[in-house]
């Protein structure tokens, strides 16, 4: 029987590996009006991103949205998901 962390944690994986296909279909879904319109909710607001990452990061209007769909192509290929139990786990990327 899982205890609630591990519950948790089943849960942030089931929604990363939901991710991919969901960003897809809205991918496909559009054309160059709507990309825009259908992939922003896919990225955080620049408030959001401040409280767990330092700038630079990326923004929706720095790649174009083929870029942006080759991109997670890429990382959709990746399955396995580490979940940080503790900030000690965490590493800092230069970008």
């Amino acid at each position: 029987m899982m205890n609630k962390i591990e519950k948790i944690e089943q849960e942030i994986k089931e929604d990363v590996v939901k991710f991919f296909p969901k960003f897809e279909a809205a991918f496909t879904s559009g054309d160059k009006k709507t990309w825009k319109e259908h992939l922003l909710p896919f990225f955080a607001t620049q408030e959001e991103v401040k409280s767990y990452m330092r700038e630079p990061f990326p923004r929706y209007e720095e790649k174009k949205p083929d870029q942006w769909n080759d991109a997670f192509k890429f990382l959709s290929d990746y399955t396995e998901c580490n979940i940080l139990r503790r900030i000690d786990d965490a590493k800092v990327v230069d970008p």
